[in-house]
């Protein structure tokens, strides 16, 4: 075959609010320029709400609280079983999907990159942490620990509702979005 022959699809790199303007948003998701917080929630083994079902790439950090049910997740050439109390977290420009969702609930968050540098969060303390989760992406949590990283996630959410036009909130972000890596680390 050919090169003219070959048919080969492109899977780009997307911006948080590409990834909006491609994926159902629901109406309880937050969103915050490059910021977005839900949940998803499949039935069974169909996944209409499992926004992630096609493959795609995105520039920046999807994290992924795995509530109830399971999800296998599928990263450029690797899967990982997600099941109750785990995380997983995809790194900017590696292409992701879902796939063998089993009556999965999740939590979802979706941190742009170029929102990053905006916000002038330093990761530079956190990278040696970070890289190591590269290599291993799917982590089982204990309860507790699972429960305080939501609770991070709740109290991200509730800024961004209830203070989004407030001078303070970036740096409010800041320092939260920097608990949560470290948390995480």
């Amino acid at each position: 075959m050919d090169r003219k022959s070959r048919h080969v699809t492109e899977i780009p790199c997307l911006a948080v609010d590409k990834l909006m303007s491609i994926f159902k948003p629901d109406p309880d998701d937050v969103y915050n320029s490059g910021l977005l917080i839900g949940r998803r929630e499949s039935q069974g083994a169909t996944h209409p709400d499992i926004a992630f079902v096609h493959p795609f790439s995105i520039n920046g950090f999807v994290l992924l609280c795995c509530e109830k049910g399971n999800v296998t997740i599928s990263t450029n050439s690797d899967e990982f079983l997600l099941e109750e109390d785990m995380l997983y977290i995809n790194f900017p420009g590696q292409i992701m999907s879902a796939t063998k969702v089993n009556d999965c609930h999740a939590r979802v968050v979706v941190i742009d990159i170029e929102h990053l540098n905006e916000m002038n969060l330093d990761l530079k303390p956190m990278a040696q942490k970070l890289l190591v989760l590269k290599y291993s992406q799917s982590l089982k949590l204990t309860r507790s620990v699972f429960l305080e990283i939501n609770r991070l996630i709740d109290v991200l959410e509730e800024e961004i509702r209830n203070h989004a036009d407030d001078e303070h909130t970036i740096d409010v972000l800041r320092g939260l979005l920097t608990a949560l890596f470290y948390k995480i680390g």
